[in-house]
């Protein structure tokens, strides 16, 4: 299976001295070939093995991303393109899920028990699934416009039930 990352994620996918692409093979049985532009080619049966190396690729901390190895834990991504073309926007889009010094991202996180990350034009997941449902649903209310104040109230509310 092949799968291109950002050549910019490359070392951190390999890791310090491969640490870390040696332990991903461990963990998940498989052979991983990397190549300096971003190309990925994964030998293995496992499919964890290719949301972890997506994973990375979209920004996670690989000691993130490991928890992918967990059947608990799935990998989701929002692409911006599906809410807005226009770069400006998804600039704007992008800055309305941060929010002030990240305080959006960090209480959506908090609420849902997710990890997410935000890398060009992706919104990355991380988490068990109700709590990936819920992370998402949160952040598509917020691109598709509504105020981050209803949003919260609707996210407490379904944490509730």
């Amino acid at each position: 299976m092949q799968i291109n990352i950002p050549s910019s994620r490359v070392p951190v996918l390999i890791g310090e001295k491969g640490k870390t692409k040696r332990l991903i093979e461990k963990l998940t049985k498989s052979k991983l070939n990397i190549s300096s532009n971003g190309n990925v080619t994964i030998i293995s049966e496992n499919p964890k093995s290719r949301d972890i190396v997506e994973a990375i690729g979209r920004g996670f901390n690989p000691k993130i991303a490991i928890k992918l190895t967990s059947e608990d834990f799935i990998f989701d991504l929002i692409e911006m393109n599906d809410f807005s073309k226009n770069k400006l926007r998804q600039s704007t889009l992008r800055s309305r899920i941060i929010g002030r010094k990240g305080s959006a991202k960090k209480m959506i996180e908090t609420y849902t028990n997710t990890d997410i990350s935000i890398m060009g034009k992706t919104i990355s997941f991380i988490g068990k699934v109700e709590d990936v449902y819920l992370a998402r649903r949160t952040i598509e209310m917020i691109l598709q416009g509504s105020q981050h104040g209803s949003v919260y109230r609707w996210l407490k509310d379904q944490i509730k039930d």
